[in-house]
């Protein structure tokens, strides 16, 4: 099989084929709550070759960060500009595991946000094995000025050409917010234990996010 899905630890993979030139996607939504555990969950991650695009712990000296500014999920602030962490809970996914190796996972993660200022956080990342195409679609309500930034972190630096940013061989296009403000950090100005890697913040939505990366 090139696909698989634990319903235990909500761990869900595929992949388009056995060869080098072959792409591989996965998305986590399930139990968070081990004191060593990341907050990383409705996290993503795609392999071609190398990493196209993963927590940034891949490119750390220590792989130990655990916290929601170095992974490839939602990161909801604070009216003053705080991080949210994710807190204990279970995250659900309702998973489709596709003939091609794909998948489309739908996943409810508010219950491991227990800050009442977000009140809703849904995730859907669907997997096109065919075409080495991972779509990510959030949904999400807050209140008292919180907001939501979709981050993903990449190897290298990358460029950024209206909504389009490319870095190597992956492409992501950010189809809403229809005027995204897009931001690259230095993951090595986030914590000195980084040692390359650069997060791509999205923002400027007002409840949902749709962002397709192409290999």
């Amino acid at each position: 099989t090139k696909n698989y899905f634990g319903s235990g630890t909500g761990h869900v993979m595929g992949r388009n084929g056995w060869g080098t030139g072959d792409t591989f996607a996965f998305f986590l939504a399930g139990p968070y709550g081990q004191s060593h555990a990341a907050q990383q969950q409705g996290c993503f991650l795609l392999y071609n070759g190398n990493f196209l695009t993963a927590s940034g712990n891949i490119w750390s000296h220590t792989g130990i960060n655990q916290g929601v500014n170095c992974n490839n999920v939602l990161c909801f602030r604070t009216s003053a500009n705080a991080i949210i962490p994710q807190s204990a809970g279970t995250a659900t996914n309702s998973v489709t595991l596709n003939n091609d190796g794909g998948f489309v996972a739908t996943a409810n993660l508010k219950p491991i946000i227990s800050n009442a200022t977000v009140t809703s956080w849904n995730r859907t990342a669907t997997f096109n094995a065919t075409a080495h195409q991972l779509r990510v679609q959030d949904s999400y309500a807050t209140t008292s000025g919180t907001t939501a930034t979709f981050q993903f972190v990449v190897p290298s630096l990358p460029t950024v050409s209206g909504n389009t940013i490319t870095c190597g061989d992956l492409r992501a296009v950010v189809s809403t917010p229809a005027s995204p403000t897009i931001n690259v950090v230095n993951m090595t100005s986030v914590d000195s234990d980084f040692q390359s890697g650069y997060r791509v913040d999205v923002s400027g939505a007002s409840g949902s996010f749709d962002v397709t990366f192409y290999v």
